[in-house]
Parts: structure tokens; C-alpha cells; sequence
């Protein structure tokens, strides 16, 4: 029996005490804040495609090691050479300024007349196989930012001494031509470099077209080996 009372009183005593823990406001909650910040942030990648094959309409370019390759020259004075298919791409989450500068072709003491173009691109194709067309959007220039680069520029000396080595960059240079179609060849008063405002987030392709020749005497340059940089800088949009 005196079991049993014991029982009881702990059952009374427990329901006692759930009635304090429910006795306050109904439904009563805090709320703690959750914060983050993302800061600023953007990335280059320099690209080169490649035309690989083709069946029909459609088309394969590949990815390669970026580089601008004129190739051969002869070392005939007044050589002139156009080079392409080598792209930027910025990918930014902020607004940012986007500076090209370029270093001529160089052997030692000795350069040759180069200069740069750059140019926004039409877009940027992520899947470069297969592309129905003939060209990766990042490819196909669109509207132009200006010539630039720190060495002197390649004299024009007509079509008879003019070469595009790959038709591959004949077809770009002609629909940079066609964005262009007032200034086609640089001049001696370009700037050694350009810059351009990114006003927003999102990923930017620009393309480079490259303009080498050699001098106009035969031993103002010598035979050898020739190197060059094109570079693409970003910092804080002014």
C-alpha cells in the first residue's frame, strides 16, 4: 500500500512540473542571424583552338598549348605576317579593368616590327566538340579594343609580301575586318597597351590578333630565333 501511495505522489508531483514548463508564452522563439561575404574574385585563362576535323556542318576544335607561332621568315626586308586563334578568357564575379600588353618579337639586341590587336569575342563556347558552324564563338571577333604593344609596328608593303599562314586565322582576320573595317593595319602611334572596363559579372572572351614582319633592309634584323609575350592583366575596376 505505501508502495502504491509513493507511485502516485511521484506521478502528481511529476505532472506538477510539467505545468510550470508549459506555463510560459506559447509559441516564444529568437532568432540568430547567419552572415557571409564574397569577396571580389577573378580568373584568366589564355586558350587556343585548334580546327581538328570537320563531317559536313559540323566541326572539332581542340585545345592546345596557347601560343602565337608566325612560323618562318625568310629574311627578305618587308615581309608581313597576320596571326590568330589565340583567346583570353575572364571569368569575374565584380566589376574589374582588364589591361592587354604585348613585348615585340626579340633576338637578342635585334626586334621585329610587332604589334597587337585585341578584340572582344562574340561569346564563349565551353564545348568545343562538336560545334555546329564554322567557328568557337570565342573565336569570331565582335568589336574592337584597340591595337597595343611596346615594339614599333610592321610596315605595310603590299599583297605580294603579305602572308596569313593558316587559313584558320585568314578567316578570323577577315571578320576582324569586318568589325574593324576602317583601321585593318595597325600604325606607329598605338599605345603600348589597352585597357577595358568589365561593368558586371560573368565570363568575357577576348580574341588577339598578332601583325610581325621584318625590316625593311635585310640585315636590320638578325637570323635567329625570335620571342614575343602578350599578356592579359586584372585588377580593381577603377
Amino acid at each position: 500500500m505505501k508502495k502504491i501511495f509513493t507511485l502516485v505522489l511521484i506521478g502528481i508531483l511529476t505532472l506538477g512540473a510539467a505545468s510550470v514548463a508549459l506555463a510560459g508564452p506559447n509559441g516564444d522563439s529568437k532568432e540568430i542571424d547567419v552572415t557571409a561575404t564574397v569577396g571580389p574574385y577573378a580568373k584568366v585563362v589564355a586558350q587556343k583552338l585548334e580546327f581538328k576535323k570537320g563531317f559536313l556542318f559540323w566541326t572539332w576544335w581542340k585545345d592546345v598549348p596557347p601560343l602565337m607561332d608566325f612560323g618562318w621568315f625568310v629574311g627578305a626586308p618587308g615581309e608581313n605576317k597576320v596571326k590568330d586563334t589565340n583567346c583570353f578568357v575572364v571569368e569575374t564575379n565584380a566589376p574589374v579593368t582588364v589591361t592587354f600588353d604585348g613585348t615585340p618579337l626579340t633576338n637578342g639586341d635585334y626586334t621585329l616590327p610587332t604589334t597587337y590587336w585585341a578584340f572582344f569575342s562574340k561569346g564563349y563556347d565551353d564545348d568545343t566538340w562538336p560545334i555546329l558552324g564554322v567557328l568557337p564563338e570565342q573565336l569570331v571577333p565582335c568589336r574592337p579594343i584597340g591595337f597595343f604593344g611596346s615594339g614599333d609596328t610592321p610596315v605595310w608593303t603590299g599583297w605580294d609580301n603579305f602572308e596569313v599562314p593558316e587559313w584558320e586565322d585568314a578567316l578570323t582576320a577577315a571578320l576582324g575586318a569586318l568589325a574593324a573595317w576602317d583601321k585593318i593595319w595597325p600604325t606607329n602611334d598605338h599605345p603600348e597597351t589597352v585597357s577595358v572596363q568589365l561593368e558586371g559579372k560573368g565570363i568575357y572572351p577576348f580574341q588577339v590578333f598578332g601583325f610581325a614582319g621584318t625590316r625593311d633592309t635585310i640585315s636590320g634584323q638578325a637570323a635567329g630565333e625570335y620571342n614575343g609575350l602578350i599578356t592579359l592583366t586584372v585588377s580593381a575596376a577603377v
